[in-house]
């Protein structure tokens, strides 16, 4: 239950949120590297190389044409969709042929508006390190009933501003991530190492993961008047993971059915394992929790629930978890 006042966005993982109405000018480099073994990743082998500039148009004083210079003088025009979206855009084989093309250097955008026009500059630094995996091996032999923690090199170098990232994936898509403000899951850019938490990962199964090292050299809001300016660098490695058929943990109740009975208590059942343990915790505003009820599971899985202590309450809220 909420109660009554204004709205906010509910994405926790938003980061640089910008006005309503903002456009945006981008340029990004990019490798990408395939990890099989302990060995030192390896450029993939599917258009690892990549060049990108983009120009999406504010709503007010919109951009009508946009093009690109590069550090060597010449100029590249951003193609134009939909009246409102320029970019340009380059993928190579090596790294040699991407730095050829796209070196390292002062790049400025040339924005026509309807009134005037803007040429934000920004210089682009070398690549991060190549991000690899330390302790591979032992990352094709997880059991899901424990934490694993997972290994790599660090990110010489890194700024206040740069950025480390990992995700793991499914068939069906992301299963974890770091950093990750919803959770929460923070990751430092001087970080060599995280913890999977034991029932993240399912029995014998393979993941696809990227690990990857960010340099975000550039982000303003001000040179240009509504617009944001972003720059970054990166390496990403590809690399897989497998668990064993090691028991996992019982999956996570559920809590359904809820209600108010006559007597003004909240009632709810959860829904488990036959014979599993299990904790309700109660809270009244979501920021400290207390058991109120501790019980086993019968044939049915279901536990229900009528909550004496809730008695004269108009908000309350419910978790629970694996005992």
């Amino acid at each position: 239950t909420t109660g009554a006042g204004g709205g906010g966005t509910n994405d926790c993982n938003q980061t640089n949120s910008l006005p309503s109405g903002f456009g945006s000018y981008d340029l990004t480099k990019s490798l990408t590297y395939d990890q099989t073994s302990m060995a030192a990743p390896s450029l993939g082998s599917n258009s690892p190389a990549l060049f990108s500039a983009t120009v999406n148009s504010p709503s007010n004083n919109p951009v009508t044409a946009a093009s690109l210079k590069l550090p060597g003088g010449s100029s590249e025009t951003l193609s134009n969709f939909f009246g409102a979206y320029f970019f340009d855009f380059g993928q190579f084989d090596t790294q040699t042929e991407l730095d050829s093309a796209y070196p390292s250097g002062t790049y400025q955008f040339q924005m026509t508006r309807n009134s005037g026009s803007d040429n934000p500059q920004m210089t682009v630094p070398d690549y991060p390190p190549v991000p690899q995996i330390a302790n591979f091996d032992a990352a094709q032999n997880i059991n899901p009933a424990n934490d694993f923690t997972l290994q790599w090199n660090g990110f010489t170098g890194a700024g206040p501003s740069d950025s480390l990232s990992l995700t793991i994936s499914d068939g069906a898509g992301v299963i974890f991530q770091a950093p990750d403000n919803c959770v929460p899951r923070p990751l430092t850019n001087t970080a060599t190492s995280i913890v999977i938490p034991a029932g993240t990962l399912k029995t014998n199964q393979t993941y696809s993961c990227n690990l990857t090292f960010s340099k975000n050299f550039y982000f303003d809001t001000n040179v240009v008047a509504g617009m944001a300016g972003i720059g970054t660098v990166l390496r990403d490695t590809q690399f897989m993971i497998t668990t064993t058929g090691g028991s996992a943990p019982p999956p996570a109740p559920q809590l359904i059915n809820s209600s108010i009975l006559s007597n003004g208590h909240f009632h709810l059942v959860l829904a488990g394992q036959s014979g599993q343990s299990y904790v309700i915790e109660a809270s009244p505003d979501l920021s400290a929790w207390s058991p109120v009820l501790t019980n086993t599971a019968p044939v049915s899985g279901q536990i229900d629930f009528e909550d004496a202590t809730s008695a004269g309450a108009s908000i309350r809220f419910y978790r629970g978890k694996v005992n």
